[in-house]
């Protein structure tokens, strides 16, 4: 593909990826990712109190 050449892949069914995955750029989502079965748009935090503190890891 030539430089600033662009891929456009649909697939209904999904994509299965196996193995490592390096991305040298943004990561645009409009749906959740959800690692280790943590949800980036609906996991929760531990531990919260108002102020300067910092929440527990996600859950």
């Amino acid at each position: 593909m030539p430089g600033g050449g662009k891929t456009t892949l649909i697939s209904d069914g999904g994509i299965t990826i196996t193995g490592d995955i390096t991305v040298n750029g943004q990561v645009i989502s409009t749906g959740d990712q959800v690692a280790d079965g943590i949800s980036q748009m609906n996991h929760t935090h531990g531990g919260f109190e108002a102020g300067g503190n910092n929440t527990a890891t996600p859950q």
